[in-house]
């Protein structure tokens, strides 16, 4: 929150641009040619991003993590738990449903749903609770710094070292550390930005967060290397680096750029307010075009391929809108929250 009490912009700004991306590598996926090749990209920074800007606004509001065990859980629990049951249940629900109407509902396909529902979480709910995961290390691992780097030093090589030995409850160990990783890269991070903040000019640093997420482009353009938290698979020593280059220039653009304003940023504004339902619908609105029209897509190519994928990428982004709003009016419940708490919401909250 700002000093008048009005939520500040810029935050909200990142978590549109990192939720925005993960939409749009949703949709890319289905696509070849280019669109392809911007999955690529998308997909090398779109899930660590959200996890470095969980490590920045634990520096920015440090406030947070030092209150009473009871009341840190309790709002964590509501936050994350809560939408990860019930967004965990539908998820679940559909899956086996659809497999059942197509009468693919084997034994090792219910057992691997039911796995996802248990352990590792399915659908993009595995997020929630990997990210409540890692506020338990940090919270408890508080006036430990010690013990938070070699966690995080962890983070770094088990991905690596356990690639090819997942079992469910390795991958969801694999997501929290190598996520805690991360989450200390950007707490660090910021806490060294916010010491030298006033001799650097906003405009070299918004100027330095361009460059450093163009660099991020290039790199992901010319290197071989996989990140996908969700599957599990980590490969080539680039993928850090670049996903750490995205992520510092997307946070010190937004920063930078905090006292602008424009239609396009507002409405990134909006979705990054709005992330953590984004996060958890847009999967669901996102079959209503690749359930029918999935073939269709993977047999286009060039100029047709990007331009179509462009389109449903805005269409869907567009349908998330209204399931919003009926969500905030009429089922607070489903992210966490009472009727009490939908005007009172602040940056406190990590993450998405």
């Amino acid at each position: 929150m700002s000093a008048s009490g009005k939520r500040t912009s810029w935050p909200d700004r990142v978590k549109g641009i990192g939720i925005l991306s993960i939409v749009m590598a949703h949709v890319t996926q289905y696509f070849p040619g280019g669109a392809s090749y911007l999955n690529k990209i998308l997909c090398s920074y779109h899930v660590p991003v959200f996890f470095v800007w969980g490590g920045v606004s634990a520096a920015l509001w440090p406030g947070q993590y030092e209150v009473e065990r009871r009341d840190f859980y309790l709002k964590r629990v509501r936050r994350f738990l809560i939408p990860y049951v019930l967004f965990s249940l539908f998820n679940s629900a559909l899956k086996l449903g659809v497999l059942l109407l197509t009468h693919q509902l084997t034994e090792p396909a219910l057992r691997e749903e039911l796995s996802a529902l248990f352990i590792t979480g399915n659908g993009t709910v595995w997020f929630l609770v990997s990210l409540f995961l890692i506020e338990m290390i940090f919270y408890e691992t508080r006036n430990r710094e010690l013990m938070r780097l070699v966690i995080a030093a962890a983070g770094l090589v088990l991905p690596f070292l356990l690639q090819n030995h997942m079992t469910p409850l390795l991958l969801l160990l694999v997501r929290v550390v190598f996520g805690f990783f991360y989450f200390m890269i950007g707490y660090l991070f910021w806490q060294w930005f916010a010491e030298q903040e006033k001799n650097i000019p906003s405009k070299k640093s918004l100027t330095g967060g361009l460059l450093l997420a163009l660099a991020g482009c290039v790199a992901a353009s010319l290197c071989r290397f996989r990140l996908e938290f969700f599957s599990g698979i980590f490969t080539g020593f680039m993928a850090v680096p670049v996903s750490l280059m995205f992520s510092f220039g997307i946070i010190l653009a937004a920063y930078s750029a905090r006292d602008r304003s424009s239609g396009a940023l507002r409405l990134i504004q909006y979705f990054g307010k709005e992330s953590l339902l984004v996060m958890l619908i847009h999967p669901t609105v996102l079959l209503l075009f690749t359930y029918p029209f999935g073939k269709s897509f993977a047999a286009l190519s060039g100029v047709r391929s990007f331009a179509c994928a462009m389109l449903i990428f805005a269409a869907a982004a567009a349908l998330n809108v209204p399931v919003i709003t009926c969500i905030n009016r009429w089922f607070p419940i489903l992210k966490g929250e009472g009727k009490k708490d939908k005007n009172t919401q602040s940056h406190s909250q990590t993450g998405a």
